[in-house]
């Protein structure tokens, strides 16, 4: 998917312009459909130039969930299982500034999210997005 696809090194937009940014809506729909590798070279790219500490936190608990989707396929659940927990304390970092909803994903859903996938191998994490 990714191969031969230069790197976008363009800052990331700002998190109240989520719907206009095509990186963070293509890494949430990569990883939706399976693909976790490119979904974390997506935000990666994004992360590298966030336009806000919580974006940036936000972006590393994304990448991290996308990681550990890596791991599991791989079959290492240890893997999996750290990274989820590590997403989780970048997502903390979000909902201590006070969001409930960031980048139109709703926190304490991600939290369940990454809670399920750290502790069921049968879990397939998926991202719903909220205005």
């Amino acid at each position: 998917h990714m191969h031969g696809v230069p790197e976008d090194e363009s800052p990331a937009e700002a998190p109240d312009r989520w719907r206009e940014s095509h990186r963070f809506l293509r890494g949430v729909d990569l990883l939706n459909h399976g693909y976790g590798w490119e979904a974390h070279e997506v935000w990666e790219s994004m992360w590298h130039r966030p336009a806000t500490r919580p974006q940036a936190e936000l972006l590393q608990a994304l990448i991290q969930l996308a990681a550990a989707t890596v791991q599991q396929s791989v079959d290492r659940p240890d893997g999996r299982a750290r990274l989820c927990h590590r997403a989780l304390d970048h997502l903390r970092k979000v909902r201590e500034e006070g969001h409930r909803v960031y980048m139109g994903l709703e926190l304490e859903t991600l939290r369940s999210v990454l809670i399920e996938y750290a502790a069921d191998p049968d879990a397939r994490p998926v991202l719903r997005l909220h205005d």
